[in-house]
């Protein structure tokens, strides 16, 4: 019994040293406390597990689950949305479900349609409007806007704009500028998606060894982490297949 109690006063010490270092309001301290066992479990549950890795990849398994029953969900909602109110919030909210979709033509005209009146110049939408013509094959009209947008908001998500540079270089078949531009990022780019297309470019070009060691190297970033967002967890997915033979 006195081990149990001494054990349940070190649990107790640590939630309550947590509390403070995390700046917590003060009476969970006195809750933990004066409930040793049934304070801990709840305090943990209402303050620690809802920011913790594991409750983000359930709320991400569980996205996935509710994709995978009904996909066309979150886009019908939107469609709804902007029915009901025309507003660019609205407009931009679909524009982005279209991205997600692979509707990239629709969520260009959506954010051509925003970059109207008060956001005639907006550095966000025309973002936006490059990465949707970007992915849609568009090369030469992403480059004008992502020349405008470089222009007037030089430091607006700078990295990004030099990967959507470095995507259009590719997509123009400039090949040799667009190694040079993905190389540039790869120590500087928060993310893994420059590293990989650096890697497949390299592949597609025929080096196949500097290619297959960039891209284990994607593989090599990816153990250090028990848990990546869903966004860096595509590039680990494409990575795989692009290692496999054939």
């Amino acid at each position: 019994m006195p081990l149990i109690a001494a054990l349940t006063l070190i649990i107790q010490g640590c939630f309550i040293y947590h509390v403070f270092k995390t700046g917590r309001p003060y009476w969970w301290a006195f809750i933990i406390f004066s409930f040793p066992i049934l304070g801990c479990v709840i305090y943990y549950f209402v303050e620690v597990f809802p920011s913790s890795r594991e409750a983000s990849t359930a709320r991400r398994k569980t996205r996935q689950l509710v994709r995978a029953i009904n996909p066309d969900a979150d886009l019908k909602r939107r469609v709804d949305d902007l029915e009901v109110c025309g507003s660019t919030e609205n407009r931009a909210a679909l524009g982005q479900e279209c991205m997600t979709h692979g509707m990239y033509d629709e969520a260009a005209r959506l954010f051509q349609s925003c970059l109207a009146g008060p956001f005639e110049k907006d550095p966000a939408f025309r973002f936006r409007l490059v990465d949707a013509l970007v992915c849609g094959g568009r090369f030469d009209e992403a480059a004008d806007v992502l020349a405008l947008l470089r222009a007037a908001n030089p430091d607006h998500r700078s990295n990004e704009c030099e990967l959507l540079h470095a995507r259009i270089l590719e997509g123009q078949g400039r090949n040799d500028e667009a190694l040079n531009a993905y190389s540039g990022l790869i120590g500087k780019f928060a993310g893994l998606e420059a590293r990989f297309r650096y890697g497949v470019l390299l592949k597609k070009l025929g080096n196949d060894e500097s290619a297959h060691q960039i891209l284990e190297e994607i593989l090599t970033h990816a153990k250090r982490y028990k848990s990546l967002p869903e966004s860096e967890e595509q590039w680990i997915r494409q990575t795989r297949r692009a290692l496999s033979p054939g």
